[in-house]
């Protein structure tokens, strides 16, 4: 049996973001006003520290930018949850191709963990019983 599982973002974690977006929008706006101010009050002898706070608020904004796109393509993923939740899980159990070989096989390892002593008799038949009762 194979398993396909897929989280995305619930109803609480897309509210975060938008709050994340607009503190994200306003710090840029924040940081753009700053470095201007900053680069433009330094003396133009000093090119030297004036490109380097250029530099440094130019990944300023482009970290900014980062973290929009992502909290973007986060409150888009998430567009179609209604849950108000963190996280929405969902596991979807798939079998590939419902095989006899596999049922064997699994008898198989049991014995052998039986043999091995990880697992008690107990267990051991409540399992075994469980594999058989399975659909063939």
């Amino acid at each position: 049996m194979e398993n396909r599982t897929e989280v995305r973002a619930g109803a609480t974690t897309v509210q975060a973001a938008r709050v994340g977006v607009w503190v994200i929008s306003g710090l840029m706006l924040f940081g753009v006003a700053f470095g201007v101010v900053a680069v433009l009050d330094i003396p133009d002898s000093e090119w030297g520290l004036r490109i380097l706070t250029a530099l440094f608020f130019l990944l300023f904004l482009a970290t900014g930018c980062a973290i929009l796109i992502h909290y973007r393509r986060l409150i888009k993923a998430a567009s179609a949850t209604s849950a108000d939740t963190l996280a929405v899980l969902e596991v979807e159990a798939t079998d590939p191709g419902g095989e006899k070989g596999d049922f064997a096989e699994r008898l198989r390892r049991l014995e052998g963990l039986k043999a091995e002593g990880l697992v008690s008799e107990q267990e051991y038949h409540e399992k075994r019983q469980a594999i058989l009762r399975e659909k063939w």
